[in-house]
């Protein structure tokens, strides 16, 4: 496994600094104690992330305690539940055992052999990891964690910014356009709770740490925040993504995208909003501690592809919502 390359991650939890307990159960799980140990960057979970050389093969091992952060164990335990329900496909990770005790959680993989794509993103891995994210929907609808949230209920906090940005009585940083589009981008963002409802279980976090390229081609890892939605949403935030980290300019992909569950781009067009609109908030004011600021440039080329392809100038030189085709 190569280190990603990507412009941001978190620090993580040296595996030699994991507790006693936990390591004596991975050891179990790969038959002895490890000959090798890699700690393995990239990701933003302050838990230990590491590939452990055991006598019974490889195995990968990602651990967080409540100290460290009182919101990761919850969210590897949601992980653990949707990680077994995944079917087996070479797309996915396969689960080999879970540890719950004292605070601590741990979940143990199957290592895979891979490394994560290229930074800045190369069009044509681009393009592979869109055609086998296609397939995994195929694969993953209807829902096999029929069980777990919604769409709609999982990520309602994260919408509602071009409202939040409209309601604020100072928004110095917001950029002319954005300023004179704000209305129109509150309207456009009401309707996405009937969007991204859907029968598909979506990845959610779809960005380039959370691939890897293997022999047998991409596979999606990190499933701590999966809901059954629309497919376009977890594909409409990995493209914002790959546009943002200097990748190609994602509405010339938008072609090659099939939303079988979409008769019309509704859901791409409010995710890529809510994603613009949580961006532009970051940017003026509300800093996710663990990423760097955006680069003004980097800036402008994501709203221009994003939410210029949204709301785009009509005839008499106000506004109107055109599809990103």
């Amino acid at each position: 496994m190569t280190l990603p390359t990507g412009p941001a991650a978190g620090v993580h939890l040296p595996w030699a600094n994991v507790p006693a307990a936990v390591k004596g159960w991975a050891a179990a799980i790969g038959g002895g104690e490890p000959t090798e140990v890699r700690d393995v960057h990239g990701g933003f979970s302050p838990g230990a992330t590491a590939w452990l050389e055991c006598p019974c093969g490889a195995v990968f091992v990602k651990a967080v305690g409540e100290e460290l952060n009182p919101e990761s164990p919850a969210l590897h335990r949601r992980e653990a539940v949707v990680s077994a329900a995944l079917p087996a496909w070479p797309t996915f990770p396969v689960l080999l055992d879970f540890y719950d005790q004292g605070g601590w959680v741990a979940l143990a993989f199957e290592a895979i052999e891979g490394r994560v794509p290229r930074h800045p993103w190369d069009r044509s891995e681009l393009d592979t990891v869109v055609n086998a994210l296609q397939a995994v929907h195929e694969t993953l609808t209807p829902s096999p964690a029929a069980h777990i949230d919604t769409a709609p209920r999982y990520f309602r906090h994260l919408f509602g910014g071009w409202a939040e940005l409209a309601a604020a009585r100072d928004t110095p940083g917001l950029d002319p356009w954005c300023r004179k589009n704000l209305f129109r981008l509150v309207e456009l963002e009401t309707h996405w709770p009937e969007a991204i409802s859907g029968e598909t279980l979506v990845h959610g976090d779809i960005r380039s740490d959370n691939i890897l390229l293997g022999p047998s081609g991409p596979v999606f890892v990190d499933w701590p925040t999966p809901p059954s939605g629309t497919r376009c949403s977890t594909s409409s935030r990995g493209r914002l993504r790959s546009c943002w980290r200097a990748g190609p300019n994602p509405k010339s992909s938008w072609p090659a995208m099939d939303f079988h569950d979409q008769p019309t781009p509704t859901s791409c067009r409010c995710w890529s909003q809510r994603s613009a609109a949580s961006s532009c908030r970051t940017r003026i004011g509300h800093p996710h501690p663990a990423c760097p600021p955006c680069a003004p440039s980097r800036w402008r080329k994501v709203r221009s592809h994003w939410t210029g392809c949204v709301v785009a100038p009509d005839g008499d030189g106000g506004t109107s919502p055109r599809a990103c085709r």
